[in-house]
């Protein structure tokens, strides 16, 4: 026995020093990695909002910059926002009613993630963007939620009044009630009724939810079975039913299905099923590149005059824009129109508003370039610049151009900080891109003409070309303080070629860069 304790002694108090030292390490790095994420959280410190001339603005605050996922539902319409690893310290919610927007609310669909629910009162069109501290605010998350109504091509209620087959797969619940801000939430909708004697069918379901590539037989009409409120939850079974008879639509034949997420509301298990609808494509349809022709000035505003002639722009620039319009609407798969029709007066806020209302693919403001001299001549194509003109002359229309609303009391400064720069966001520089695109294609058919001022596009922080989510471009056809190009601009021939020549470098620009709704569509 002692010479047991003497071989085991000093080992086993070398091990249980050893031991002791490696435990307070490993409780260390606990510490610091309970302490880290705890530092790495992200706090939603409020919920507030903006009423704008044709939207309402949301916006989130928080105490640091972070990363989330965003994702639209149907039925009735929402729109989602995921903060992972994120808490709140403000209020839980807004009742707003107002615009397209019912409330936005906040919960946690799980202990570390902070879900943003927007509840519309109808599908509309959103631009969500994150913008940086500055000028006493914080980092935000910024939901931009348009007054119209959004295209219907895959909203739920387009989608409802499709020609049926569709499927609908129950899947696993997206949220809990464990905190909705107190902002009441309607009753689920009631199951569809089942028919009493379905008609055979060749399995119940399909498993994990992939479905068949061919059918040899038209797919039925599907519907979830109704799902029992008790946990635990049994796997709902798919059951074929037959739709009521309808007379045979006129189908024209596009690609293959197009899948949306759709949710239900919250139900007294406190549980939001989402299912998925494999739509047939009758629900989607290409339709015509909307295109919005600004023709400038207008009304009490005659933008610039030539001083031997009296040619006023505002009625250059219009019978240009008639002129392009006529051009556009000859060509197959166009539809354009104007921000004003005849000589009068719109601010400049109001005409990218205008585009936004009827759904433009792109914008295009119609000018004649005006200096100082008569000697400047030649067309030009300007895109928006967040950071201000690239040249004198830009630097120069500038002032002249955003100066018209002011000087007919308009006031801009009522605008909230967060729209003002809102161009700092990432979709505004991937529209600059566009815009780009789209403005060389067309100072390059311009080119065709003849004489232009300047071998590349110009950049300039022209109001119209502001907080639109479309390419857009302003075109100075030519300078009507030159008395040459005056005498052109008058001439209804040399209208005509502009007209074409601008027609041109839009059609160009789509040739290799089709809208989203298109490519929805191929």
């Amino acid at each position: 026995m002692q010479s047991f304790y003497k071989f085991k002694g000093k080992p086993v108090l070398r091990t249980a020093i050893q031991m002791l030292y490696g435990w307070r390490k490993l409780l260390l790095m606990l510490l610091c990695l309970c302490f880290g994420a705890q530092a790495l959280a992200v706090t939603l410190q409020d919920v507030r909002y903006n009423r704008l001339p044709d939207k309402t603005q949301l916006v989130l605050d928080l105490d640091r910059p972070t990363v989330f996922r965003q994702f639209s539902l149907a039925g009735p319409p929402r729109i989602v926002l995921d903060l992972p690893d994120a808490a709140r310290s403000g209020r839980a919610g807004l009742t707003l009613n107002t615009g397209a927007v019912a409330s936005i609310r906040t919960g946690f669909s799980n202990e570390t993630t902070l879900r943003v629910v927007i509840d519309l009162l109808y599908p509309a069109k959103a631009n969500i963007y994150t913008m940086p501290p500055e000028n006493g605010r914080g980092n935000r998350i910024v939901i931009d939620i348009y007054d119209n109504l959004a295209e219907q091509a895959l909203t739920l209620e387009s989608l409802e009044e499709a020609q049926p087959p569709y499927v609908v797969f129950a899947g696993e619940a997206l949220e809990n009630t464990r905190d909705n801000g107190g902002i009441s939430i309607a009753n689920p909708p009631s199951p569809m009724p089942l028919p009493q004697n379905p008609p055979p069918v060749a399995s119940t379901g399909y498993p994990n939810g992939n479905l068949p590539r061919t059918s040899t037989a038209p797919p039925p009409f599907m519907q979830t079975a109704p799902l029992p409120q008790t946990a635990p939850r049994p796997q709902p079974n798919i059951v074929a039913v037959t739709p009521p008879p309808r007379p045979a639509p006129n189908v024209r034949p596009i690609p293959a299905p197009t899948t949306v997420t759709v949710e239900r509301d919250i139900s007294s298990t406190g549980k939001i099923e989402k299912q998925n609808k494999v739509l047939t494509p009758t629900a989607i349809s290409k339709r015509t590149i909307v295109v919005a022709i600004d023709p400038g000035h207008g009304g009490k505003d005659t933008g610039a005059v030539n001083p031997n002639t009296g040619l006023r722009e505002k009625d250059v620039v219009l019978q240009i824009a008639h002129r392009l319009k006529k051009q556009l609407n000859s060509r197959k798969g166009f539809s354009a129109f104007l921000t004003r029709d005849g000589d009068t007066y719109i601010p400049l806020q109001e005409r990218p508003a205008s585009a936004r209302r009827r759904g433009a693919d792109i914008f295009v403001s119609i000018h004649a370039d005006s200096a100082e001299s008569d000697q400047p001549s030649g067309a030009s194509v300007f895109i928006l610049s967040t950071k201000g003109a690239n040249t004198q002359l830009g630097k120069y229309l500038e002032r002249t151009e955003n100066t018209v609303d002011q000087r007919w009391g308009v006031d801009v400064s009522k605008y909230d900080n967060d729209v003002q720069q809102a161009l700092l966001s990432i979709q505004q520089e991937a529209t600059i891109e566009a815009s780009h695109a789209l403005a060389s294609r067309t100072l390059n058919e311009l080119a065709r003409l003849g004489n232009i001022h300047g071998k590349r596009v110009n950049s300039a922080n022209f109001v119209v070309l502001r907080s639109l989510a479309v390419p857009s471009m302003l075109v100075e056809t030519a300078f009507i303080s030159n008395p040459n190009e005056a005498r052109k601009l008058a001439s209804p021939d040399y209208q005509e070629q502009l007209a074409r020549g601008i027609a041109n470098g839009i059609a160009r620009y789509f040739e290799e860069h089709l809208p989203q709704h298109m490519l929805l569509g191929k």
